[in-house]
């Protein structure tokens, strides 16, 4: 199912009422955007498919917003054709919302450095749940293997070629008193710094 022409509100409230283990894509459309929704079936055949690379971002982790743009501006640019390489997913899985970003495996040079100007690198693996959502939640990046097929649950994306974006260092801000609302803006700062050096307008509050 399609729908097209939403605003960022409408994507905004779309999200939030979104259920477990279903997804967007998501696409922009001059000023408004395009999602189709996902499910099960859509992840597998991201999984399935061995020429593409996906990224895996915790929504609410400074930086992963800014990776999705310095990636798609500087290396997979608006309305050019190389930007049908790069894809956006957000699926809701275990109540937060996550990520997915897309392209080309061979172009995984241009996601390390994307991940390098965002304060992050690649975790070789994809998010695990361990717990109840009701007493605790855990989120740890492995590979996918018997050893934790009874007690955990897989990200619905976990191809070999999945990896999952973590904070590169541990003395970053992020992690001082107050780290991660000074991260968050200054992750803003730079979105909007890149915006415009791209010849866009700076970004809505």
């Amino acid at each position: 199912m399609k729908e097209e022409g939403l605003t960022k509100e409408e994507l905004s409230l779309l999200l939030e009422i979104m259920p477990n283990n279903r997804g967007l894509l998501v696409d922009i459309v001059g000023e408004r955007m395009s999602v189709v929704f996902l499910n099960e079936g859509d992840f597998k055949k991201l999984n399935d498919d061995k020429d593409l690379l996906h990224v895996v971002g915790m929504w609410t982790r400074p930086f992963v917003h800014y990776f999705a743009n310095y990636l798609e501006y500087e290396h997979f640019p608006p309305e050019q054709e190389v930007n049908k390489e790069m894809q956006y997913r957000v699926i809701r899985w275990h109540g937060a919302l996550w990520s997915i970003v897309s392209v080309p495996l061979i172009k995984k040079n241009l996601v390390e450095e994307a991940a390098e100007k965002a304060h992050l690198k690649l975790a070789d693996g994809v998010p695990i749940f361990m717990g109840k959502e009701s007493v605790l939640m855990c989120f740890a990046a492995v590979r996918p293997s018997e050893n934790f097929q009874n007690i955990a649950d897989f990200f619905p994306v976990r191809s070999d070629s999945t990896f999952t974006l973590e904070q590169s260092k541990s003395d970053d801000v992020v992690y001082e008193p107050g780290g991660s609302q000074d991260a968050k803006m200054l992750e803003e700062f730079e979105i909007n710094q890149l915006w415009k050096k791209h010849g866009k307008d700076k970004i809505e509050e």
